[in-house]
Parts: C-alpha cells; sequence; structure tokens
C-alpha cells in the first residue's frame, strides 16, 4: 500500500490540469501543437484521468478502511477501558457483597414472620369484628334497655294515673252509689204517686167519657125536642113563645155543658203532659241505670287491666335485670378485648417497625443487586471469552449467594428475637 495520502495525489491531479485544452488546441508552455500532437495528448490524458479516478477510487475505499480501522481500534480501545473499568467494578462489587453477606439468613425468617403477622392480622381482624359485633350487640341491648326503662316509665305513670283514675272512679261510684239510692227513692215515691194520679185519671177519664156521653145522650135528646119543637112550632103558632124560652134554657145548658167539656179537656191534655214528663223521667233513670251498669263493667275491667300491669311490670323488671347483667357481662369482655387488642397493636406497632428498616436495608440491597445483575448482562453481552465470562458468572452467583446467606443469617436474628420469650408478641400468641 503506498504511503502518499488521497491530498497528495489531488494535488498531483490538480497540477496535471495544466494540460487542460480548450477547443482543438492544447496551449503549453511549448507553444500551440498540431491536432495529431493534440489527438495523442488527449488520449493519453483521458488514460491518465481514467488512471488518476481509479487511483481516487482506490485511494477514498483505502481511506475509508483505514477510518474503519481507527474506530475499530479507537471501540477496542474503548472496550478494554469499559472492560477495566468492570473489573473494577466487580471488584467494588464484591466488596459489597462481602458486606451484605450478613444479611442472608434474613429472607426465610422474613417469609415466617410475614406469615406470622399475617396470621395476627386476621386475627386482630376477626378480634375486631367480633368486638364491633359485641359492640352492636351492647348498643342494641342498651336501646333496648332504654326502650324498656322508658316503657317502665309510661308503664308508672299509666299506674299512676291509672290509680287516680281508679280513686276517682271509687268516687264518682259512691256519689253514684248515693245518687242511685236518692234516686231510687224518688223513682219508687214519683212512682206511687204517677200509679196513683193515673188512676185518678184514669177514674176521671172514665167519668169524664161517661159524663161526654150522658151529655152528648142529652144533646141529641135536646136536638130531637129543638126538632120537635119546630115542627110545634111550623104547627102551633101559638106556643112560639114558649118553646123559645124552653129552647133557650136548653141552649145554656148545653153551651154550660161545652165549657165543662173544654176543661175536661184541658184537664186531660195537662194530664198526658205529666204523663209524658213522667215517662221522660223513667228513660232518663233507665240510661242512668244502664250507665251505673257499664260503670260497673269498666271498674272491673280497670281492676283486671290493672293486675295484669302489675304482671307486666314484674315480668319486665326481671327482664330488665336479665338485660343488665348480660350487659355488665358483655362490657366486662369488651374491656378485656381492647386491652388485648391494645397489647397486640403495640407488639404489632413494633414489628411492622423492624420489618420497615429491614425492607429499607433489602431495598438497599435489592437495588445494589439489580445493579449487579445490569452490570453482570452488560458484562455477558461485551465479554468475549466464554470461559472467562463463565468464571465470571459463576463467581457472581456464589456472591449473590453468599449475600443471600448474610441477609438470611440477620433475618433469622430479627427472628430468633421475636419468637423469644421476652417478646410480648409471642405472648399474644401462646
Amino acid at each position: 500500500m503506498s504511503s502518499k495520502k488521497l491530498g497528495d495525489y489531488r494535488k498531483d491531479y490538480d497540477n496535471s490540469q495544466q494540460f487542460y485544452q480548450e477547443g482543438d488546441y492544447k496551449i503549453t508552455d511549448y507553444g500551440v501543437l498540431d491536432d495529431h500532437t493534440s489527438n495523442i495528448i488527449k488520449n493519453k490524458q483521458y488514460i491518465f484521468e481514467n488512471v488518476k479516478n481509479q487511483e481516487l477510487l482506490e485511494l477514498e475505499e483505502e481511506e475509508e478502511y483505514l477510518n474503519r480501522i481507527r474506530n475499530e481500534k479507537q471501540q477496542v480501545e474503548n472496550m478494554q477501558r469499559e472492560f477495566s473499568s468492570y473489573q473494577s467494578l466487580i471488584q467494588n462489587l464484591q466488596h459489597q457483597l462481602e458486606k451484605y453477606q450478613k444479611y442472608k439468613p434474613y429472607y426465610e425468617k422474613y417469609q415466617s414472620i410475614k406469615q406470622l403477622l399475617e396470621k395476627t392480622l386476621s386475627k386482630l381482624e376477626s378480634k375486631e369484628t367480633e368486638n364491633q359485633i359485641l359492640q352492636n350487640q351492647i348498643s342494641s341491648l342498651k336501646d333496648e334497655r332504654d326502650h324498656l326503662l322508658q316503657k317502665q316509665i309510661e308503664i308508672q305513670k299509666e299506674k299512676t294515673d291509672l290509680t287516680q283514675y281508679v280513686t276517682k272512679c271509687d268516687q264518682l261510684n259512691a256519689q253514684i252509689s248515693e245518687v242511685r239510692i236518692q234516686f231510687q227513692r224518688e223513682f219508687s215515691d214519683k212512682e206511687k204517686q204517677f200509679l196513683k194520679d193515673l188512676n185518678l185519671k184514669q177514674q176521671y177519664e172514665t167519668k169524664l167519657k161517661d159524663e161526654l156521653a150522658q151529655t152528648q145522650c142529652k144533646l141529641e135528646e135536646a136536638m130531637i125536642q129543638i126538632k120537635r119543637l119546630k115542627e110545634d112550632n111550623q104547627q102551633i103558632g101559638l106556643k112560639q113563645d114558649s118553646y123559645e124560652e124552653k129552647y133557650q134554657a136548653t141552649q145554656q145548658k148545653l153551651i154550660e155543658c161545652l165549657k165543662e167539656l173544654d176543661k175536661s179537656k184541658e184537664q186531660i191534655n195537662r194530664l198526658s203532659f205529666e204523663v209524658q214528663q213522667k215517662r221522660i223521667e223513667i228513660a232518663e233513670c233507665q240510661e242512668i241505670k244502664r250507665q251505673l251498669s257499664s260503670n260497673a263493667n269498666i271498674l272491673k275491667r280497670q281492676e283486671i287491666l290493672f293486675e295484669e300491669l302489675k304482671t307486666s311490670k314484674a315480668e319486665d323488671d326481671q327482664r330488665i335485670q336479665l338485660l343488665q347483667d348480660e350487659l355488665d357481662l358483655k362490657e366486662k369482655e369488651l374491656n378485656r378485648s381492647k386491652q388485648l387488642n391494645m397489647k397486640l397493636s403495640e407488639e404489632y406497632d413494633g414489628c411492622v417497625h423492624k420489618i420497615v428498616e429491614f425492607e429499607r436495608e433489602l431495598a438497599v440491597y435489592r437495588k445494589e443487586n439489580h445493579e449487579l445483575k445490569r452490570n453482570l448482562s452488560i458484562l455477558m453481552e461485551k465479554q468475549q471469552n466464554e470461559k472467562a465470562y463463565k468464571e465470571e458468572v459463576n463467581r457472581v452467583k456464589q456472591d449473590l449467594y453468599n449475600i443471600r446467606n448474610t441477609e438470611l443469617d440477620k433475618f433469622n436474628s430479627v427472628f430468633d428475637y421475636i419468637m423469644s420469650p421476652q417478646s410480648n408478641l409471642n405472648k399474644s400468641k401462646n
């Protein structure tokens, strides 16, 4: 390969352009050439240009190849530097793996304590559910107790009202008994007087009817006599004066009889009104008697209701006492559950704090482990020597295994402390 560069060839090519020809002649330092010489020069120039172009193309390809070689060399150098940096990184990771070997034993015990905490949480949730159910039952019992106490107050008030009502009813019954006795006395007297008056009225009506019948008969006889007198008067005019006097007397007597009849009718109407009043008084007395009998029935029902209220009050008192005893037991059990929940919550908070610290350290370890794996994957891609790559991978796996063992050892120590007799969580679990 020639030691000349592409720029040198281009310079030579530019210098050769002095043979450039315009038209049919080539003007050079030797003067004007003829056509034959010019054609020869043109052919040589054409051949020279083709050769130069070919050489230029070869030089360009050679330069591209050299640039590619330089780039590959630069890449190799970069890879060497990167490999050395990876080696230093691997050494640092080895130191970190040696540092984190103490965290190996924590993983399995972390899982076991996590399961234990999950069981404890489930127990706490079930206990909280039971406590909530007990609290709801206690609330319902308190509501029922308040309702029963309110009902007892209402029953006591009703009992007081009923006692007052019974007292008033007793007073009213005493007054009604006195009124009944007085009314019976007056009613018997009035009944006797009414029967007496009724007998007198019947006698008087009978007498009046007889008198009316007699008066009617006399009136009919008088009318007959008047007719006769009229006939006689018509027949006998001489006897008219005497018959007129008799007629006037008879007419006067008839008027008096009619007046007596009107008086009898007025007396009959008055007696009928009195009889109607007596009947109204008798109906009122019967209504009072019926009310007295209904009041007696009401008193009997009130006495029965009073006895039922006494029985119901005794049953309600007994039931309230039972509910109060049950409520006291539920409250005691709830207090015990609250105390146990407080202890379990304190133990749980301590365990959660320790687990959070462990998870924080574990997150740092996982991050570094992730970086190690990423760098290891990069190293696996960039490593050309398969044997060295396998040895490096085995060494990194061994380091990871050592780190895991260290983490598990640390977790075992935490788990041993939690499961030790000094731990309250272990006591609550037992």
